[in-house]
């Protein structure tokens, strides 16, 4: 006995620990876990929203919101009840409660969010201006909740276009009223972008709340005739916004219309349409792109945007040429997110010239950035030659510094064919110092099956981070562990409501599908899914990235938050 580890110890112990409740059964199945209760619902759903209330910084707020999601729609209407109570009128209360239901997306909130649309008091406002970002994301949350009955049509087009709004509740408006698929809005979105007098990012907001619902084919032709509009001073940022609204809209008609904007002198604008072009696959556009893409006058990162869309319009040895050449150093002035951004491309490139020059770029590259998307490419190629070399340089990103590049080692190695070295290195990476490292060796575990995973999971279900616990809990649902199932019902009273709900899907997943393939599981699939997202580059994961900074933009959420600031 006095050999046997602690872990061992501790797995013995979880073990009688469910043998006791399994033998309360009566049976030799394995229990499914009791049903949450409604009251048990309420109470946490009540602890949660007065945590949130208290929350020293973002990511505690995060934390409770993310507790609060856990919970299911069954925790809105206390959630709402008790933020509605709050005698101290705190906007970021309410700012935090609006995140957090337009993120679980239930029509149970829409009362809510009306009402927190209405308009603040000019006294509140002047002495609280957080509350215009209350009303702003009410207004996005809205945006992401079915509204059979349109509800919150009539008044997102009020403030969309009442000039005496904030500027950025409008853009908020703008954007919900697209991801709504308003059509009734589209001339208002329409007379936004062609007014040469308005606010840039007002402009923006049009353009990319018309690329998000073209249903009847009314927003591809306003883009069109905006971009063919011949005007003396364009907004070179609401071309780029229109040019990735039709990319993301896919209207093969536009393509033509698209190649002749080839010809702007705003390289910012020529990378995204040719991004787009090579999104809509127009081959056609080939010839211009490899044209644009030779001329050295034109700066590095346009230049790596047309590689990136050679790639993928079947000319990869041209586009990859030039994207080790940037990630070589032997482009003059290129910027560190340039070299970055050449590495991610490459990993979408077969060949073994692509390989070395990421091999390189690992060894020899100072620039964490780089190298963790170098990594990342390498992890998408998925070549086992690299796997020695990756769980080499795991060994050598040593301290807290390099615990993100440890972190991506995982993440790469997760996608390689299964491996004993790779296994191994995944069960060590459960005792990393970081807990970034823990929570991303706990997930990449979820492939290999065995008693030794298993016993170095249960081990991680009393890590100090949630995180950690949490994703270990869930791959040993993956796994179908009957054997980890008495330490997961231990688990069923952890402090973190966002674990115990990984847990009880665990359980779910080992009680009712534990002797069938990983097929059609309730409710686990897609949460498995999503924790293993695919590494590398892709042509629509770069739209998808030009989107999203696209509407981060418009919403100016690159700007930190600054109490006590007027949001003008």
């Amino acid at each position: 006995m006095g050999r046997l580890s602690i872990g061992v110890l501790s797995l013995l112990v979880a073990l009688l620990a469910g043998a006791r409740v399994f033998a309360e059964q009566g049976n030799n199945k394995l229990p499914l876990p009791p049903p949450i209760k409604d009251e048990d619902i309420k109470r946490r759903a009540e602890l949660w929203v007065r945590k949130l209330g208290y929350a020293p910084n973002p990511d505690e707020a995060a934390y409770c919101r993310e507790n609060i999601i856990a919970l299911g729609a069954k925790a809105i209407p206390t959630v709402i009840e008790e933020v509605d109570a709050d005698k101290r009128k705190m906007p970021m209360l309410h700012w935090n409660a609006c995140l957090l239901l337009g993120k679980m997306g239930d029509d149970t909130a829409m009362r809510y969010l009306l009402k927190r649309l209405e308009p603040v008091t000019e006294r509140d406002v002047k002495a609280q201006p957080e509350w215009t970002y209350v009303r702003a994301y009410a207004a996005l949350a809205l945006g992401k909740i079915k509204d059979p009955a349109k509800q919150a049509l009539p008044p997102l087009r009020k403030i969309a276009k009442d000039k005496d709004e904030s500027s950025f509740l409008r853009r908020c408006a703008m954007l919900a009223l697209g991801t709504l698929r308003d059509e009734e809005s589209v001339p208002f979105f329409k007379e936004r972008l062609f007014d040469t007098e308005e606010k840039s990012l007002m402009r923006c907001a049009a353009a990319l709340a018309l690329g998000m619902m073209d249903t009847q084919g009314q927003a591809a032709p306003v883009l069109m005739a905006y971009l063919k509009e011949k005007v003396k001073d364009r907004d070179p940022t609401a071309d780029r916004l229109a040019v990735q609204a039709l990319g993301m809209l896919r209207k093969e008609d536009t393509a033509p219309a698209l190649r002749l904007l080839l010809n702007t002198e705003d390289f910012s604008l020529v990378g995204s349409v040719a991004l787009t072009l090579a999104y809509m696959n127009d081959r056609d556009a080939a010839p211009a792109i490899e044209a644009l893409q030779k001329d050295a006058t034109i700066p590095a990162f346009a230049r790596c945007n047309l590689s990136v869309a050679l790639n993928n319009l079947g000319k990869p040895e041209v586009g990859s040429l030039y994207l080790r050449e940037v990630l070589e150093g032997k482009e003059k002035g290129a910027s560190v997110g340039t070299l970055a951004y050449a590495a991610v491309a490459l990993g979408d490139v077969f060949g073994d010239e692509n390989l070395i020059a990421l091999y390189n770029a690992i060894k020899k590259n100072e620039n964490p950035v780089v190298t963790l998307n170098a990594i990342n490419s390498l992890g998408h190629r998925k070549d086992p030659r690299m796997a020695p070399v990756l769980i080499k340089e795991f060994d050598n990103y040593t301290g807290s510094r390099n615990e993100f590049l440890r972190g991506e080692v995982v993440r790469a190695l997760q996608s390689h064919s299964e491996l004993q070295s790779i296994r191994a290195l995944f069960i060590k990476g459960l005792s990393d110092s970081s807990a970034y490292v823990r929570g991303k060796s706990a997930v990449a575990l979820a492939r290999y099956p065995g008693g030794d995973v298993e016993q170095a999971l249960v081990e991680a279900l009393s890590d100090k981070e949630y995180e950690v616990r949490g994703e270990a809990a869930l791959s040993l649902g993956i796994l179908k562990s009957k054997r980890s199932a008495g330490a997961l019902w231990k688990m069923l009273e952890d402090d973190s409501d966002w674990v115990r709900f990984r847990v009880r899907k665990a359980l779910e997943n080992i009680v009712k599908y534990g002797d069938s393939e990983f097929t059609n599981v309730a409710g686990i699939k897609d949460m498995a899914v999503s924790r293993i997202k695919r590494v590398g580059c892709s042509l629509k994961d770069e739209m998808d990235r030009m989107y999203t900074e696209a509407y981060q933009l418009v919403l100016e959420l690159d700007k930190p938050y600054r109490p006590n600031r007027k949001v003008w």
